[in-house]
């Protein structure tokens, strides 16, 4: 069992009875890689995901505050910039009080609003929290995991025979 691992027109043999390909089948995500540009170029669809994810709760945020500035401006008669700015602090959660809700049918639909807005926003932040920490675990999990294979070769001269193509 051969495996051969490629870096800057060297190439380097591993042959012993536990030797593997960069490449084989490891924990976290199934590779091990010759070096950490190569894990890291290998997250490139985990950085995508993050931005599917980021583009979604922003359109999601978006359609929550169009919905609260349109019913504010109905339920209340209030102006855009004043719905507008209703909507946003409500959903933040500041609400300095110069605006509140008068009417009963805009004091119900708050209510739901807050529950449903402020609700969203939280697991919103936790996604992208927890998104950007698993990526960075991640990359420190596989970085320690090329240091200690390297100072394991460096303790086994025998295991690295080197040759030129």
């Amino acid at each position: 069992d051969v495996g051969a691992c490629f870096k800057k027109g060297e190439q380097e043999t591993f042959e012993s009875p536990d030797s593997r390909n960069c490449m084989d089948n490891l924990h976290p995500d199934n590779r091990e890689f010759c070096n950490p540009a190569d894990y890291i170029k290998s997250q490139q669809p985990m950085a995508y995901q993050i931005k599917v994810k980021i583009a979604s709760i922003v359109i999601v945020l978006f359609t929550l505050i169009t919905i609260g500035t349109v019913s504010y401006r109905h339920l209340e008669n209030w102006g855009w910039v004043d719905s507008l700015y209703f909507s946003t602090t409500t959903l933040t959660t500041i609400g300095f009080g110069d605006l509140h809700p008068t009417t009963t049918a805009s004091k119900l639909f708050t209510v739901g609003f807050v529950l449903v807005g402020v609700s969203f926003v939280l697991f919103s932040l936790s996604l992208i929290a927890a998104s950007y920490y698993e990526r960075g675990h991640r990359i420190v999990e596989n970085t320690v995991k090329y240091a200690g294979e390297k100072i394991n070769d460096k303790r086994k001269p025998w295991k690295v025979k080197r040759s030129n193509l």
